[in-house]
């Protein structure tokens, strides 16, 4: 990929005072025995091969079943952002639904650096 529209971001500072970081339980989503099964360039549907015999399958669906399980709830206590509760936007994937992890180490990054430069003017006062 090749960059453009290039400029300095604003201040990160800003971005990680104004964010707040929770804890919170997964839940997890209900689960559903799936079945595998491909199309064939005719059109007919035939079952997945075993991956363990080397097929490559060029197209696949998942079709649920009945049987869904209930979510369940973690016991582990993650921390992180919870997407739509003050997540800046610099940090938010292209579709909005995942945390940039890269973009979240470059904020960092950046926040690093404003505090380098904060402590730097603070050393030269004294």
């Amino acid at each position: 990929m090749i960059k453009r529209n290039i400029a300095e971001s604003g201040s990160a500072l800003d971005a990680i005072r104004n964010s707040k970081i929770y804890t919170y339980n997964l839940i997890s989503e209900p689960v559903a025995p799936v079945q595998m099964h491909m199309t064939q360039p005719n059109g007919t549907d035939s079952p997945a091969p075993d991956p363990e015999e080397g097929v490559v399958v060029a197209q696949c669906e998942e079709e649920t079943l009945n049987g869904a399980s209930a979510p369940e709830i973690s016991d582990h206590v993650s921390t992180g952002f919870v997407i739509g509760r003050e997540t800046p936007d610099a940090v938010l994937s292209e579709d909005g639904a995942h945390i940039d992890l890269y973009a979240m180490a470059a904020l960092n990054w950046r926040a690093t650096q404003e505090l380098l430069e904060r402590i730097e003017r603070l050393e030269e006062k004294q």
